[in-house]
C-alpha cells in the first residue's frame, strides 16, 4: 500500500505544483517521494527533519554561492559541512533532500540566489506536507490490528511447539519462536511512536511489554531443555494438563539435579505460557 500511496502523493505533488505554477515541480515531487514512511508519526518526525534539512542545504548554499557561485572546491566542502551537521543532528533521512536543495543553489545561473533558496525550500516543504496528507487520509497505517495479530500467532507458535515436543520426540523450535518475537518487538517500536494515545493502547501496550518479557523467557528456557532428558515429574504433569490442557505422561520421580532443572524450567515454561493466553489481547482478538 505504500508503494500506491507514494504513487498518489506524486501524482497529487505533480497537479498541485501545474495549479499554483510551481517554477520547480520537480522539488514537490522528491518531497513528497522521500517523506512517505510506514507511519504516521515517521511521516512526521521525518518530515519535520526533512523541512529543517532544506532549510540548512539552502541557507549553506546561500552563503557560499555568495562567497563564489558555482566554485567546484566550496561545493564539495558545503556537501561536506551538510553531511556532517545532519549527522550531528542526527537528521539521517533529510540528508540527500539537505543535499539536493544546496547543490542546486550552487548550480543557479542568474537568479536570485535567495528567491531561489526559499522556493526550493518552499516546494520541498510543500512535497512533505502532501506525503503525510497522502498517508493520513489513504489507508492510514493499522499497526493496532498487526499486534494484535502477531501477537496472537506468537503465542499460539508458542503454545503448540511445547504440546509437540511434549507429545513426540521432537525438538523445540527456538529460531521460529525468536524470529517472531522480533518481529513483533519491532512492530511495537513503531505503534509506540504513533500519535494516537487513549485507554485502549495504553492496555495493548501493556500486554505487548508483557508478552515480550515472557516470550524472551519462554525462548530461553526452550533452549535449555532442549539438550536435557525429557523427563516430566507428576506436578508438572498435573500443572501442564490444568493450565494448559495438554495430557503428558509423566515420570518415575527421582532427585537428581537434571531431573530438578529440568522441570524448574518446564514450570516456567508453563506458567509463561498460561500466562500470556490470559491476556487481554489473546482472549479478546
Amino acid at each position: 500500500m505504500r508503494t500506491i500511496k507514494t504513487a498518489i502523493a506524486v501524482m497529487i505533488s505533480i497537479i498541485v505544483s501545474m495549479r499554483l505554477n510551481v517554477n520547480y515541480p520537480l522539488f514537490v515531487t522528491i518531497g513528497a517521494i522521500v517523506s512517505m514512511q510506514s507511519s504516521l508519526n515517521e511521516s512526521f518526525q521525518s518530515g519535520l527533519n526533512r523541512i529543517l534539512g532544506t532549510i540548512v542545504g539552502a541557507v549553506i548554499g546561500i552563503i557560499f554561492f555568495n562567497i563564489s557561485p558555482n566554485n567546484i572546491v566550496l561545493t564539495g566542502l558545503g556537501i561536506i559541512l551538510l553531511i556532517t551537521i545532519n549527522n550531528k543532528m542526527n537528521w539521517s533521512k533529510s540528508l540527500v533532500i539537505s543535499l539536493i536543495v544546496f547543490s542546486s543553489i550552487m548550480m543557479s545561473y542568474g537568479q536570485d540566489v535567495v528567491l531561489n533558496s526559499a522556493l526550493r525550500v518552499i516546494d520541498t516543504t510543500l512535497g512533505i506536507i502532501i506525503a503525510f496528507v497522502i498517508n493520513t487520509v489513504i489507508s492510514p497505517p493499522k499497526h493496532e490490528e498487526k499486534i494484535y495479530i502477531n501477537a496472537v500467532e506468537l503465542i499460539d507458535s508458542a503454545y503448540l511447539e511445547f504440546k509437540s515436543y511434549l507429545l513426540s520426540d521432537t525438538e523445540l523450535n527456538v529460531k521460529d519462536i525468536q524470529e517472531k518475537l522480533e518481529a513483533l518487538s519491532q512492530l511495537f517500536d513503531i505503534y509506540k511512536s504513533e500519535f494516537i494515545q487513549n485507554e485502549k493502547k495504553i492496555l495493548v501496550e501493556k500486554d505487548v511489554m508483557r508478552i515480550l518479557f515472557l516470550m524472551d523467557e519462554v525462548a530461553h528456557n526452550f533452549s535449555i531443555i532442549n539438550s536435557m532428558k525429557k523427563e516430566i515429574s507428576s506436578k508438572n504433569a498435573l500443572g501442564i494438563y490444568n493450565k494448559l490442557n495438554i495430557k503428558v505422561n509423566e515420570s518415575p520421580e527421582n532427585d537428581t539435579e537434571d531431573f530438578l532443572v529440568y522441570n524448574y524450567h518446564i514450570k516456567i515454561i508453563t506458567n509463561d505460557i498460561s500466562k500470556m493466553k490470559k491476556l487481554e489481547i489473546y482472549r479478546y482478538s
